[in-house]
């Protein structure tokens, strides 16, 4: 069978499936496993794992001969990425921003959840905390009562 996309799709991120703007919570639930599985079991070949994702060459369809990446957000096209170029970045170490480079050529145009939230703490004027130095770490030790062992911290009870 064909591979089923032509484009990543990161339902995470906003992507949904043609058709499903106004069904019901349940039959988006039941179309999404459907999408899921088809993606998963139809044109493509598992040819590298990690903890995290999976590397799937496109074996069947309109982008055969890429490696596409599929993970918990969702699948994405590497684009014009064979199997000996995915060897190459992996064994360089440059498939990570290769990945990303291809995520933002193939999403241009697409509103980015990271750069959003960054924006939305600009304008409202938040500021994240910065860490504290050691002298505040050795006040709040001597404040509480806690002795700096050799191997870790350990509370003096009085």
């Amino acid at each position: 069978m064909q591979f089923p996309l032509k484009k990543g799709w990161m339902p995470d991120f906003g992507d949904q499936i043609e058709g499903t703007e106004d069904v019901d919570e349940d039959t988006l639930e039941e179309m999404t496993g459907d999408h899921w599985h088809r993606i998963e079991t139809q044109g493509n070949i598992i040819v590298m794992t990690d903890s995290e994702s999976s590397w799937r060459l496109i074996v069947n369809g309109e982008r055969k001969g890429e490696v596409w990446q599929l993970s918990e957000y969702g699948i994405q096209r590497l684009i014009k990425c064979s199997f000996l170029r995915l060897l190459e970045l992996y064994l360089s170490g440059g498939l990570d921003d290769f990945t990303i480079e291809c995520r933002d050529r193939e999403c241009l145009g697409k509103k980015d959840p990271v750069k959003d939230c960054r924006d939305v703490m600009k304008k409202l004027r938040i500021k994240m905390n910065p860490p504290i130095d050691r002298t505040e770490i050795q006040e709040f030790e001597k404040r509480h009562n806690m002795i700096r062992a050799s191997k870790g911290i350990s509370l003096s009870i009085a």
